[in-house]
């Protein structure tokens, strides 16, 4: 028998997928967003600010929350913060979590979430979690996904803008590591922790079957998009970091400081845990063709 869940950020990219997936498995599904935007069929939709909106009514009847909220770039002139996003809408989602007697979490944060990273995105990440881990009698399980890639993926399609340049610019010399993986595979371990009571009380790094440097990246999209083999300029990590201070806040501006920061670390993880609870073999990246 499915359970009632809720989706935060159904209509997201990486939302809809999870949604689907639910669905797909015999949930009865409500998504909570921002903004409206395509649920399947048997899925129903309620848009609000999860910071304002009354959340003790879109959380009555749930068996489990699904939590996906999160940005990448923050829009202070909206209020769009990492603490307010990651941290203090996770804080009030837990506290109505605890007066709904909803007990079920399945949080998904980010790879390279540690106690005192050192970009603002992964230490308010890290915050959320810890707030997540401290909550009384929650059920909870936590994803930490690396790139994610298929159907869209946002940083996918830049890439591949950004290949069709006579001349692409490539942070550093693109040796730094990250290992993305399938949305439709992260999202089937999302069902999977649901229901699997032994992924209670755990954190599971989650990343695809390859490791890709940000080359080699820019190389495998290119060919998937029969493009030829890009002409890379590389862009020292010290220019980009100058740069971001200055022009981060400014509209358009393709890059932010905390986004360099990120840049220097590797994204990958020995972890595959996550393999056998999704019981899915991990999509290699170029099994999707040109549907990144």
């Amino acid at each position: 028998m499915g359970m009632r869940v809720v989706v935060t950020g159904g209509t997201g990219y990486l939302g809809q997928g999870v949604t689907r997936a639910l669905v797909a498995a015999g949930h009865d599904v409500k998504v909570i967003a921002r903004h409206s935007g395509p649920v399947p069929e048997g899925a129903r939709l309620v848009t609000g600010d999860l910071l304002t909106m009354d959340l003790t009514d879109a959380l009555a009847g749930a068996d489990a929350v699904v939590h996906l909220v999160g940005i990448i770039r923050e829009d202070p002139a909206r209020g769009q913060t990492f603490e307010v996003v990651h941290t203090n809408l996770t804080y009030r989602l837990l506290q109505t979590m605890q007066a709904a007697d909803v007990r079920r979490l399945v949080h998904v944060s980010a790879l390279g979430t540690r106690e005192r990273a050192k970009s603002r995105y992964h230490q308010t990440k890290w915050l959320a979690e810890s707030l997540v881990r401290e909550m009384e009698g929650l059920r909870y399980t936590i994803l930490r996904p690396s790139l994610v890639f298929g159907h869209g993926a946002p940083f996918f399609h830049m890439v591949a803008q950004m290949v069709r340049l006579p001349v692409c610019p490539l942070p550093a010399t693109g040796g730094v590591e990250v290992q993305p993986v399938f949305r439709d595979d992260l999202a089937r371990l999302v069902e999977r922790c649901l229901v699997d009571e032994e992924t209670v009380g755990k954190t599971y790094e989650v990343g695809g079957p390859e490791r890709f440097t940000y080359r080699a990246l820019y190389q495998t999209v290119a060919r998937a998009w029969r493009r030829p083999e890009p002409l890379f300029f590389p862009v020292p990590l010290d220019w980009l970091e100058t740069g971001a201070r200055i022009g981060q806040w400014l509209p358009g501006f393709p890059i932010t400081y905390d986004q360099v920061l990120m840049l220097r670390e590797p994204n990958v993880t020995d972890d595959e845990r996550w393999i056998a609870v999704a019981e899915v073999r991990p999509t290699p990246l170029g099994a999707v063709g040109q549907d990144l």
